[in-house]
């Protein structure tokens, strides 16, 4: 409630504000008008009084002439003609000084009439001169515009540009790091590879009686392979595959019996250790029994037997089948736990951590001191996988790198382009504005002159003179007039000797007539 009495005192306060400002400016309005009018009133007086003191001023000169006439008259008839002679000898004096002054003002509006006539045509000359430059200035100045406006579409194009250009080298450096990356991995991978080829191929990393067999396998006829070198798998089955086949990894694969007995007599021989040997003529294949088949495969945690996760040649199926035909490999302890419950501890089973439930119920497990692997193809396969990986993702990000850095270097080109676009476009702008600002210069200084020779011109009028003229012309039909006036009095004196008295007494009704009214103007001024 405080509030709206609050809001609507603000509003009525408002209001009287308003009106107030409005009273007080119709008030001010009403002021500046009757100061107007009073201002006019003002002028129309001054311009009166003018009038009146001009009239005053005729009226006493005309009233002093006829004091003068009327003291020097006689009411002699001789004097009185000798008065008029004299007077009318000084309307001759009077009216020769008139033509004089008449035929000098004469030859002045003719050689003021030839004057102008030339200041007329220097006049309408410095018109043309002005127009020329007006249209000088405006085509300088559109030029000068457009100068302005290619200048600034340059800059907004360079600065676009030099965006684009850091995008651009952002995006090469990124390209090349990631290059430069690939290539660290791809060294790294193929310096792992060359590593693992030498123990391949020195099979160091076998024990000795295998190593030795294995070097000799040439000369020695036969010779198949170690099973870790004829099989490959995924990286995720290594360590349960590898707690699988146990030693049987180091086992060396034969054709036939005789190779077997050759490679023992060599280790005899040469006292090179002990391996065993697997003929493929006479290793057989395992399976599980059809039972504990299918227990097994419908327990959770199953991810196949061992031979099944496990890639090699057809023809060493059965030496694979035979190792790894009736071992299973689960997930987790748990699922594998659960799995020997059920199959009454009859099968083999591996985890992935390399747990290992063995038939009967004992459990093994743990972890091995050395990261050491036998298992060198199925790693060599994967980096040679990864590698090839590596090298296709490396052209694509070269290519991309070369694709950036033609960018780049196109982009800094435009930028330098356009940076000697600038300068010259910089260079014309100020060329183009130095023109406008000249241009604008020789216009003012063109309408300064029209304006002084159009004063001349205004100045130079013949108003005056042509005042003046007329004046004298009728000033000269006065004296013509008064001549005649004198020499009819003259005529008359002679022939009426009363004409005198009769003249003295008008210009004595005339003195009066004219004190009268002086009188009434000198009135008028003072109210």
């Amino acid at each position: 409630m405080i509030w709206r009495n609050k809001s609507n005192w603000h509003a009525w306060e408002s209001q009287q504000v308003a009106r107030s400002r409005q009273e007080n400016q119709e008030r001010v309005n009403s002021l500046e008008e009757r100061l107007q009018v009073l201002r006019n009133q003002l002028e129309e007086k001054q311009a009166n009084t003018k009038s009146l003191q001009e009239e005053l001023e005729k009226s006493q000169v005309a009233l002093e002439g006829l004091e003068k006439e009327l003291a020097s008259f006689s009411e002699d008839p001789d004097q009185v003609i000798d008065y008029l002679r004299e007077k009318y000898v000084a309307l001759m004096q009077d009216e020769a000084e008139r033509s004089n002054e008449l035929t000098t003002i004469e030859n002045q509006l003719e050689a003021s009439a030839q004057l102008s006539q030339s200041k007329k045509e220097d006049f309408q000359k410095q018109v043309q001169i002005v127009r020329e430059l007006q249209e000088k200035e405006q085509v300088t100045q559109e030029a000068y515009q457009g100068a302005q406006e290619h200048l600034k579409h340059l800059l907004e194009t360079y600065q676009s540009e030099a965006k684009r250009f850091e995008e651009a080298r952002q995006a090469y450096q990124e390209a090349q790091a990631k290059m430069f990356d690939l290539l660290d991995q791809s060294k790294e991978k193929q310096a792992r590879i060359n590593s693992l080829e030498a123990i391949q191929k020195n099979h160091s990393n076998f024990y000795a009686g295998v190593k030795s067999v294995l070097q000799e396998a040439a000369r020695l006829g036969g010779i198949v392979g170690a099973v870790s070198e004829k099989l490959s798998f995924s990286p995720e089955y290594q360590t349960a595959l590898e707690i699988a086949l146990g030693a049987s990894s180091q086992h060396i694969i034969v054709e036939d019996e005789g190779a077997a007995t050759r490679a023992i007599e060599h280790l005899k021989k040469n006292r090179s250790g002990r391996a065993t040997f697997l003929p493929l003529t006479t290793i057989k294949p395992r399976y599980l029994a059809g039972k504990n088949q299918e227990l097994i495969e419908a327990c959770p945690g199953f991810l196949g037997m061992a031979s099944s996760l496990v890639d090699y040649d057809p023809s060493l199926e059965s030496i694979f089948q035979n190792l790894l035909g009736v071992t299973a490999i689960f997930d987790t302890i748990e699922h594998a736990k659960a799995a020997a419950r059920k199959v009454a501890y009859q099968v083999r089973i591996v985890t992935l951590d390399g747990t290992e439930l063995r038939t009967g119920g004992s459990y093994a497990g743990g972890a091995n001191r050395s990261n050491n692997s036998i298992f060198i193809k199925p790693e060599l396969d994967r980096l040679h996988q990864e590698l090839a990986s590596l090298h296709k993702n490396l052209r694509e990000v070269e290519g991309q790198v070369q694709e950036q850095q033609d960018q780049v270097t196109q982009s800094q080109e435009k930028l330098e382009s356009l940076k000697g676009q600038g300068e010259g476009a910089r260079l014309e702008e100020q060329r183009l504005q130095l023109a406008f600002e000249q241009a604008h210069q020789q216009l003012l200084d063109a309408q300064e002159l029209l304006e002084l020779i159009r004063t001349e011109l205004d100045e130079g009028s013949d108003q005056e003179l042509l005042k003046k003229r007329d004046h004298l012309q009728a000033r000269l039909k006065e004296i013509e007039a008064e001549k005649e006036q004198v020499t009819a009095e003259i005529e008359e004196v002679k022939l009426n000797k009363d004409v005198v008295v009769e003249k003295i007494e008008n210009l004595r009704a005339a003195i009066a007539k004219l004190q009268l009214q002086k009188n009434r103007v000198e009135e008028s001024i003072d109210l």
